[in-house]
This record gives C-alpha cells, sequence and structure tokens, in this order.
C-alpha cells in the first residue's frame, strides 16, 4: 500500500547559526497562496506524531530527497497550543541538505 505523503507550509522559518532551520506551522491562522484557505486546529498534528514511526522533511516535496526525519533525530517537532514547532538540522553530506540550508540562510525561502 502506497502511504499518503501530506505537505504543510512552515511560516517564520529561519536558519541558526549552527545549520539549524526552524519555523512554525501556525495554529488557528489562515493559508494564503495556496490556492485555497485552509486553518489547523490546534492539536492538529498531535495523534500522527505519537503514531508515526518516522516523520520525514523534504526538499521540493520530493520523497527521494529527505532532508531530516524524527527516527534520526535530526526533525523535531515541538506540538503547542499555538502551532507545531518545527527544527531540522538538513543532511549536509547531501546537495539537497545544502540547498535547503543555503536558500533559508539567504532569505530565497521564507
Amino acid at each position: 500500500m502506497k502511504k499518503k505523503l501530506s505537505s504543510y507550509r512552515c511560516t517564520h522559518i529561519r536558519a541558526t547559526d549552527s545549520n539549524t532551520i526552524v519555523g512554525r506551522i501556525p495554529y488557528n491562522s489562515p493559508s494564503e497562496g495556496l490556492g485555497y484557505i485552509e486553518i489547523l486546529a490546534p492539536g492538529c498534528f498531535s495523534r500522527a506524531i505519537e503514531k508515526a514511526d518516522s516523520i520525514i522533511s523534504l526538499w521540493n516535496h520530493d520523497p527521494g530527497m529527505p532532508i531530516a526525519s524524527t527516527k534520526s533525530g535530526t526533525l523535531i517537532l515541538n506540538d503547542t497550543r499555538d502551532g507545531l514547532n518545527v527544527r531540522i538540522e538538513p543532511n549536509m553530506t547531501t546537495t539537497w541538505g545544502q540547498n535547503a540550508l543555503s536558500a533559508v540562510k539567504r532569505g530565497d525561502i521564507s
């Protein structure tokens, strides 16, 4: 059976001095630029985070380009009542991991 991929947009994304990407997926806030309005309810990720063996952060939504994962400890998800906080330590041995960090540092991805 093919697994369903879900995609959510982080806001307030930035790179830290330690080559880590941090961001937030806010709750109770309308999405922008998707062609439709989506408002995420507080706690909507809780069950998936709790039950998943691994959650993977992807470069450009491509399953062949993983950047980090909860299984390896390089993707940390902290579900708060205001939003889902995301911390990514990109795989710097891959060009897409390097590209992700570089694009966030430059402000190309916001």
